[in-house]
């Protein structure tokens, strides 16, 4: 519970700052800045991108500080209880069973980086069109019923929305496709100790 507090506070206070900095330097640009981002893309960057960057800077506290207890605490108990079921000396195979797990999930790890890295790369591209798709259809909706063109938008509203997601769904599956094998290799770091 402390460790979840102290890392909601810390990464709110992170988020207050990044978005007070961002909205004082967007204010600083002149026309010709101003004209190089879309509106929407600076409206995206300062919610949705400051909200992911605080939920994952609140996860990296949590894990910083809870990690390293888990970590001490398990090399503690290989010492002081280093004697397994089988009445082997679990001190010898201590470096064996966590370097292979070590170089297990910096595999997944690898793999899961190259698969991903583009797609979250894209997904800015995709949410801001969006966000620029939706903002035109919200603006210019009297126009849009004027000359009834409300089919042409919303097939335009599909097919960006269709492209944000299918990259998000390549996105997650992916990345909750890996948590098992986690999950997996850490468990058999567990039972490679007893």
């Amino acid at each position: 519970m402390t460790v979840g507090c102290t890392g909601a506070v810390i990464s709110s206070n992170y988020a207050l700052y990044v978005r007070k900095n961002f909205f004082a330097h967007v204010n600083t640009f002149n026309q010709t800045e101003i004209d190089k981002f879309s509106i929407p893309s600076l409206i995206n960057r300062n919610t949705n991108d400051i909200t992911n960057a605080t939920q994952a800077f609140n996860m990296t506290i949590r894990l910083a500080i809870s990690a390293p207890a888990m970590a001490i605490g398990g090399v503690l108990k290989v010492i002081f209880d280093n004697k397994n079921t089988t009445g082997g000396n679990v001190a010898n195979y201590f470096p064996v069973i966590i370097g292979a797990g070590i170089g297990a999930l910096i595999v997944l790890f690898t793999v899961v980086l190259i698969i991903v890295l583009p797609k979250f790369k894209k997904n800015k591209i995709y949410m801001d069109n969006m966000n620029d798709t939706a903002r035109e259809n919200i603006t210019g909706i009297r126009v849009i019923r004027a000359f009834n063109s409300q089919t042409y938008h919303d097939q335009k509203f599909n097919v960006v929305n269709n492209n944000n997601r299918k990259n998000d769904f390549i996105l997650n599956s992916t990345v909750n496709s890996a948590l098992p094998f986690i999950q997996s290799i850490l468990t058999f770091i567990t039972l490679g100790f007893y």
